[in-house]
């Protein structure tokens, strides 16, 4: 018998033994465990709601926030596959890596929204961008979609083998080159 040990099990676990307590702080932002995880759960409504399913590709250009951290958890939890970038590149390695993932949601935080509508007419696989702070024309509004869609998300199962990330090099050498995890 195979039992699946994610980072998944463990979140519901710290959700269920220590929900009350302070989980997440990101500057003077704090959430109990229950809270953030509320969150994360919004955000897989959310991405369900954009039509993102087992799979697909939802890649995250963000410096370490809460909103990329509920990433590690809203987005494999419904069978999705987190594609998280290394920031410190330029333009035109976003745009290879968004291509070579088969990215369909972007998300971005206020600091590069204007680099990746700078390659946006060049992402054609692309469905959805999102805003994790700051706006731009065009792009969803994050936080507007986490209270507009309740905790609901219809969980799929996770087996220990499923690919939950796909994790870039920086390219020092040539192209980034992906690795499943």
């Amino acid at each position: 018998m195979e039992l699946p040990l994610t980072p998944l099990d463990f979140g519901r676990r710290a959700r269920r033994l220590y929900g009350h307590r302070e989980g997440v702080v990101d500057g003077d932002q704090r959430w109990t465990f229950e809270q953030f995880f509320d969150r994360c759960d919004r955000w897989s409504s959310s991405l369900r709601a954009l039509g993102v399913g087992r799979g697909d590709r939802v890649a995250y250009l963000a410096p370490n926030t809460h909103a990329k951290l509920e990433a590690f958890y809203a987005v494999p939890q419904i069978g999705a596959v987190l594609v998280p970038i290394n920031y410190r590149l330029l333009p035109q390695d976003f745009e290879y890596i968004l291509n070579h993932s088969g990215a369909t949601v972007v998300c971005a935080h206020s600091d590069f929204i204007a680099a990746v509508q700078g390659i946006r007419s060049q992402l054609p696989g692309v469905r959805h961008f999102v805003a994790l702070e700051g706006t731009g024309a065009g792009w969803i509004d994050y936080e507007k979609a986490l209270t507009a869609h309740g905790p609901d998300f219809g969980s799929v199962e996770i087996a220990e083998n499923d690919v939950l990330a796909i994790n870039y090099t920086s390219g020092t050498t040539a192209r980034p080159k992906g690795v499943m995890a």
